[in-house]
């Protein structure tokens, strides 16, 4: 077990994370068609059967509608065993991260909400050590020692138990929770945790100040370690990291590039071809020859002289032999976005030669 004591939220977290299956993301992976048990596939057969939705419900054994995404994957036909579109697009991205070494910016990390999650974390904290009796020992981010699996841990309670703290904003998610003690969207994070860290119980804590006036700005529900459940969780996390790695292996290969001719200057861009007003012309597609090449080409960019005021996407392309990259793969992987891009004349600043010289150098010595 690695432990990374740094405060969520910041870079060190992030990349301490990256490329990692975390336990907040276990839902997005559970939420396969294939993933039913026996009372949600009862509840979609009958659905699916032309049953109403009170008779699915009765056959069921349900009270009220299941909210699993795997039962709302199924009821809108996706084929038993499917990963969801979000899984395949959190496997691509936890695959970038594997090659890049580093976080993938990204809208899905909202600044705002990391702040205010911080800030109230703490006072959540506060009320819970008061209730409890004991001390929520503060921790950073979890990993298995192979660092493929982990956890963002808000606290750990002894040597046996464990803490979240959710503030949520959603009444989609406050209402479950606040009236029927409901924890269905948060019981995949906690049981993976308690498998990350080898616990038995989790204490969850919903921390809505709103609330305060009535007395209920902290609810508390404790949730017992599963190891059924846990066992079920750690074969679908293990299919999904061969799924990361099929990415990888796909990011990696392609075929190879022709080398580029010695010249004594850079060859100019070639001219744009038509386009509709507003649009461009699609950019092309990263493409990695043999590894060897790479890191040489890669490893003599230093020799090179740095045109006096910018560089073109053009002219990095053309003293890599064996390696070529577009704008996308600049930005997102190497993470430098460039001063202009007019048509295929992507303009970066010469001074920003040093730190893309070192980032493609990384990325190819990481292959």
């Amino acid at each position: 077990m690695i432990v990374h004591n740094v405060a969520q939220g910041g870079e060190e977290w992030r990349r301490a994370r990256a490329g990692v299956i975390t336990a907040s993301m276990i839902h997005v992976i559970m939420a396969k068609t294939g993933g039913l048990t026996d009372q949600q596939a009862t509840y979609v057969s009958a659905i699916k059967g032309g049953a109403s939705q009170e008779q699915a419900l009765l056959a069921a054994g349900y009270k009220k509608a299941p909210s699993a995404a795997a039962v709302e994957v199924a009821l809108a036909g996706g084929a038993p065993g499917d990963w969801s579109d979000a899984a395949k697009n959190y496997a691509f991205k936890l695959a970038i991260e594997r090659l890049s070494g580093g976080p993938l910016g990204d809208d899905e990390f909202n600044p705002w909400q990391a702040a205010r999650g911080s800030a109230l974390e703490a006072n959540a904290r506060i009320v819970h050590e008061s209730w409890i009796g004991d001390i929520v020992e503060e921790c950073g981010f979890i990993a298995t020692d192979d660092g493929l699996f982990g956890a963002s841990v808000d606290g750990l309670i002894g040597e046996d138990e464990g803490a979240e703290y959710k503030c949520f904003l959603a009444t989609s998610k406050l209402r479950p929770i606040l009236l029927d003690n409901d924890v269905s969207s948060v019981v995949d994070q906690c049981q993976f945790a308690m498998a990350i860290t080898n616990r038995k119980c989790w204490h969850f804590g919903l921390y809505l100040p709103d609330l305060e006036k009535i007395g209920k700005r902290f609810t508390l529900i404790k949730i017992e370690r599963d190891d059924n459940y846990i066992d079920r969780i750690w074969d679908e996390a293990i299919k999904f990291n061969s799924l990361v790695e099929a990415y990888m292996a796909q990011l990696r290969g392609g075929p190879a590039v022709p080398a580029v001719p010695e010249a004594a200057s850079p060859p100019a861009d070639p001219p744009v071809a038509a386009t509709e007003e507003g649009s461009s012309p699609p950019e092309e597609p990263v493409e990695v020859g043999p590894l060897e090449t790479a890191i040489k080409a890669a490893s003599t960019m230093a020799a090179q002289a740095i045109p006096e005021d910018t560089i073109k996407l053009g002219d990095i392309n053309a003293r890599m032999k064996g390696l070529s990259v577009n704008a996308e793969f600049m930005t997102k992987v190497i993470g430098i976005k460039p001063l202009d891009i007019k048509g295929r004349a992507v303009v970066f600043a010469s001074s920003q030669w040093p730190d893309i010289k070192a980032g493609i150098i990384k990325f190819v010595e990481s292959l």
